[in-house]
């Protein structure tokens, strides 16, 4: 399969397109066709070795973790998803054995690994996950779309639902909201449960987009009134 691969780390010259052998499904897994892979600091961190990533990386090694596809290949295991299915994957990957994926808290899981740091991921034609690792994309949602899914709304939604257990009469505030996390919190905060947003940000300009979002409060995080908007409780 052609693939984007590095043997070393470093800057972007590390990077190599050429021909690797096509992953092998195991009985739990799924074997996706990748249509789109996008790219997140943790790949950048990866591949350049820095921010605390300097992996002992099996090479030659692909990099990418938000992957969206079609399956095309099911292992023995797996009866919930079939050939021809449009799936997105969520990266971290929970061993489903230890304490805490038993108590289903599998982003907490013990002994986790992530696709694209300790497999190989999305920059490839085709990669494989565990079946339980995988979830269908509607018709509406484009697999660039979907791609752009998982580095930050998984975690939004962890926080925001298994976490905190967020409920409509309850106020959210949302710091540095022109990110991803900050925009996939708004989303998920708005959409699902309906409650007040308070949102901060660095410039009008993205105060702007954020109005856009459907959020009223939208302030400079330098704003005197952030205190007052927040009924002290903005620290």
């Amino acid at each position: 399969m052609k693939s984007v691969y590095i043997e070393e780390q470093g800057d972007v010259k590390v990077l190599t397109y050429g021909d690797l052998p096509d992953p092998i499904v195991k009985s739990n897994e799924v074997k996706i066709k990748v249509k789109a892979c996008s790219i997140n600091r943790l790949d950048l961190f990866a591949r350049a070795g820095e921010k605390g990533v300097r992996l002992n990386l099996k090479t030659p090694h692909v990099l990418g973790g938000d992957v969206a596809g079609d399956v095309i290949e099911c292992g023995d295991m797996v009866t919930d998803f079939f050939v021809g299915d449009r799936v997105v994957v969520n990266p971290h990957i929970s061993c489903q054995k230890c304490k805490n994926c038993k108590l289903g808290a599998e982003e907490l899981c013990l002994q986790s690994n992530f696709l694209g740091m300790t497999s190989n991921g999305g920059y490839a034609e085709y990669t494989t996950v565990p079946f339980y690792n995988v979830v269908h994309i509607p018709d509406s949602i484009s697999y660039i779309e979907a791609a752009a899914v998982p580095t930050v709304f998984i975690p939004c939604w962890n926080m925001l639902f298994r976490k905190a257990k967020l409920q409509p009469n309850e106020k959210v505030l949302v710091v540095s909201a022109s990110s991803g996390i900050g925009t996939a919190a708004i989303q998920l905060a708005k959409n699902i449960s309906g409650v007040d947003i308070v949102a901060t940000t660095s410039n009008l300009y993205k105060a702007q987009l954020i109005k856009e979002m459907g959020v009223n409060d939208v302030l400079l995080h330098t704003d005197e009134n952030l205190n007052k908007k927040t009924h002290g409780n903005n620290k």
